[in-house]
Formats: C-alpha cells, structure tokens, sequence
C-alpha cells in the first residue's frame, strides 16, 4: 500500500505556480463558485496576442488552446464515463496529451477526477469533478461563440491598435538607438494614456487601456523594431565623378533640352502660320 501512495504524493506534489499573464478582452465564466473554478478566455500578448482559454482555481491555472478544447469535447462521452465509474484507487488513466498539455484521470477524495496539467509550466495543474465536466459540457456553444468572435471581430481590432500607438511613439518620441527594453518600457509606461488616445483613431472597441498596461513589452519591442527600421542608411555612390565631368554633364544636359524646346517650337511656327 505504501508504494502506490508514495508514488501518487511524488506525481501530485505541491508546486506554487508563478503568477499567469494578464488577458487582453477577457470573457469569464463559472464551472464551481463555491470553489472558485472559472474559465477565462482572452488574448495573451505573450504569445503573439494568440487566444488563450485559461482554467483557473484559487491557487492553479492551466492555459489550453481553443483547438484542444475541441478535442476534449470530441472525447467528453470516454471521459464521463470513466469519471463516472466506480472509483478504483491509484489508478492513473491518460485520455488526451498535446505539446502543452496532459489529460489524465486520478481517485481525489473517493471519486475519479480529471487532472488537466500544463507541460510547460510547473505546478500548473487542476482536478475537474463529474459536476465540473457536465458544467463545461453545458458551456461548449458559448464558449465557441466567445472564441469566435473574438478571433474574427475583436483580435484585428487590438493588433490595429497596438500599430497605431507604436507609430505614434515613433514619430513623436525619439529613442535612443542604444536603449535597452527595459528603458523603454519605462518610457511608454511614463506617457499619460490620455495622451495617447489623442493620436489614436477613435474606435467603438477600444482596447488602449488593456494594451499599455497588459502589452507595455510588446509595445516596446515594437517601438524599437520601428525606429531602428526607419534609421536607413545612404549608399555611397558606385563611380566617383569629378567636378569637372559633372559639368559636362550638366552642360550636355542642358544642351539636350534647348533641342528639344526647339524642336517644338519649330513644330509651333508650322502649325500657326
């Protein structure tokens, strides 16, 4: 007996996550108040404003991408009746796995649970109950509905405006071309936001606020890509030319025009007398 919970405490122990990014527009819904599980789904501008559909309990979180949502929906039928089985204890079972995610199911406080666990972050992993999948099953239209628009309708919207505020920061503001990141981010987060918005096209959706203070990163490094990239260089000519033939070829320019500004007036005199 001793061996499997050994083995269950070494799989299972305690990780104190670090703190997840902020979501850009984002739509919050409730699989168990009383437990504080919620999902929420936003764009993270830490990955390329992808986004993001984020579990979320009191001390855990685990990010999934909208493509593997639909994949544990495909699969939900296999998982509730797994869930829904005696419990057996110490049994562990994979159902779904991905680059960044692992599903699996465990015995928690005499019943089967879902375990979805993040691969990339340690400590990121959270347990669903039978109450919490039929939750989520309830949710599945609104929550594509939500992806949808966002994706087609909302996403377009921030990236346009994260260009416009890095073009205004490039012509109104001069960076040194030495600066590190870390400087200009305490340049932008130094400029008032209502002064931003002034040189921002107005919008009905405007996410200005969210994108200084969620994106300021990416906001700088798109600033810095910007003002070195406007920084061009002049190429030095491929032929030196002397004083002397650049005056000749002047003068035989100019000598080239007078034949033809007389060609058209000799065809003029002919037409008009």
């Amino acid at each position: 007996m001793a061996g499997p919970i050994s083995e269950m405490n070494r799989l299972y122990k305690y990780v104190a996550p670090s703190s997840p990014s902020e979501l850009i527009d984002c739509s919050n819904f409730t699989i168990d108040f009383e437990n504080r599980k919620f999902l929420n789904i936003g764009f993270d501008p830490k990955d390329k404003f992808n986004i993001v559909l984020r579990i979320i309990t009191p001390a855990r979180y685990v990010n999934i991408s909208p493509d593997f949502l639909k994949r544990i929906y495909s699969f939900m039928g296999n998982i509730l009746s797994h869930i829904l089985d005696p419990a057996v204890k110490y049994k562990k079972f994979t159902f779904l796995e991905c680059e960044s995610v692992l599903i699996t199911s465990m015995v928690y406080k005499g019943e089967h649970v879902l375990v979805v666990e993040s691969k990339e972050t340690s400590g990121c992993r959270i347990l669903l109950n039978r109450r919490d999948l039929m939750t989520i099953q309830d949710l599945e239209w609104m929550i594509f509905e939500t992806v949808s628009r966002k994706i087609n309708i909302v996403r377009p919207n921030i990236l346009n405006q994260l260009e416009q505020i890095s073009e205004y920061f490039k012509t109104d503001f001069n960076i040194d071309k030495s600066a590190t990141l870390d400087e200009v981010i305490s340049i932008i987060r130094g400029i008032h936001i209502e002064l931003i918005a002034k040189h921002i096209q107005k919008n009905k959706q405007s996410f200005l606020t969210q994108i200084i203070l969620f994106a300021t990163e990416q906001l700088a490094i798109n600033w810095m890509t910007k003002s070195r990239n406007s920084l061009k260089t002049v190429d030095a000519p491929t032929e030196f030319i002397s004083p002397t033939k650049r005056n000749e070829m002047h003068d035989a320019e100019e000598l080239k025009v007078d034949r033809v500004f007389s060609s058209i007036y000799k065809r003029y005199e002919i037409v008009y007398h």
